[in-house]
């Protein structure tokens, strides 16, 4: 009897044993789990500046006057998942702003997370935007340009500008169609320019102070050109010739293919220039010669052409035998000369004698007296 009530009370021992472990590890199977199998590991990333996508009729209304980013926090413990969103090629999520149902005004619109992963979570840094609603309209606009003097460097000249294409459609809101003054395609890049002109600028719709305002330009971009000049004015050329003329030589004439050349320069330069030059070789040149030299101008001065054909002409001087010779030729017809006027003297006197009348003497009877 003794035995068995000892047996039972070993069997009630355990039993109270086993119940007391189920106890205890029931309480602590958290912590007892966290120390056994490590808890996953949490990532965290920052996305700036993801794009917010209106809903709304666009073919009725222009939105505008909203913030078109968001930063967007993305947390997960699936880190090939987060590294999928993360990349903007292979991103499923999109933050929108549904505008649906809502009319012109000014409304304040929530932003929504959608086609998220269920393993990633994310937290909107901004979570609603400001949005003004209008009657969408279009109107065509002449392109005018702020290009001017102030874009060149000092003392060039700018030609007539031309626009490409020179005018535009304009969409926009109907109040903020008011407000446009003009259509501009800026050209602030353009700085001290020397050369032609030629740039694609993006236009935008301003308003009377300048200010840029939403709109969408179709196209949105257009070719502004001008010819850049300097001021000219022609002058003449002259020769200047270097090296020792042959000595057998009287002079040298020189005949040009451009007496006059077209200079450009900055004003106050080109009011000092009245002539530019050109320099030829005249060492051992015996013969006619012709040859193409560069026209010198002083520095900062365009020319053109930029060389000139000169063609060398040497006069050979006259030899004494020559010269003896033509005097003796000159001296024997003066004296030719006057011989002839000698016989003509003669010849003259004799036919002005032979002219003259003869002279007869007429005697008159006399007078006698018959007795």
């Amino acid at each position: 009897m003794l035995k068995t009530r000892r047996r039972k009370n070993i069997f009630y021992a355990i039993i109270s044993l086993l119940f007391t472990l189920v106890l205890f590890f029931n309480a602590n199977g958290s912590t007892l789990q966290g120390n056994i199998i490590p808890t996953p590991t949490s990532y965290e990333e920052t996305l700036k500046e993801i794009a917010i996508q209106p809903q709304y009729d666009s073919s009725k209304y222009f939105i505008q006057g909203f913030t078109p980013s968001v930063t967007v926090k993305l947390k997960s413990d699936n880190r090939v998942q987060l590294n999928t969103e993360l990349n903007a090629e292979t991103r499923n999520f999109r933050v929108i702003a549904d505008l649906d149902g809502l009319e012109p005004g000014t409304h304040e619109v929530p932003l929504k997370v959608q086609n998220l992963s269920s393993s990633v979570s994310a937290t909107l840094e901004t979570k609603s935007i400001t949005v003004t609603i209008e009657k969408k309209v279009t109107k065509t606009f002449d392109v005018q340009t702020d290009l001017s003097q102030g874009n060149l460097q000092e003392g060039y000249e700018l030609g007539k500008i031309a626009i490409e294409p020179s005018t535009v459609s304009v969409t926009t809101g109907e109040e903020t169609l008011k407000e446009i003054t003009q259509v501009l395609a800026p050209t602030s890049a353009v700085k001290n320019a020397t050369k032609d002109i030629a740039t694609t600028v993006t236009v935008a719709a301003v308003d009377a102070n300048g200010q840029k305002l939403p709109a969408i330009i179709t196209p949105e971009q257009v070719k502004v050109s001008a010819p850049v000049t300097l001021p000219s004015k022609q002058v003449p050329v002259t020769v200047v010739p270097t090296g020792k003329m042959a000595t057998s030589l009287a002079t040298i004439d020189y005949e040009l293919n451009e007496y006059n050349v077209t200079v450009s320069a900055e004003q106050a330069v080109l009011d000092q220039l009245d002539q530019v030059s050109v320099s030829v070789d005249i060492d051992n040149v015996v013969k006619q010669t012709e040859v193409t030299t560069a026209v010198e101008v002083p520095e900062g001065v365009q020319v053109s052409p930029n060389e000139v054909t000169v063609t060398i002409k040497p006069v050979q001087k006259t030899t004494t035998s020559a010269t003896s010779s033509s005097r003796s030729q000159t001296q024997q017809t003066t004296r030719s000369s006057t011989v002839s006027s000698e016989s003509l003297e003669t010849t003259e006197s004799a036919t002005s004698e032979a002219s003259l009348p003869t002279s007869t003497t007429v005697e008159e009877p006399t007078s006698e007296t018959t007795n």
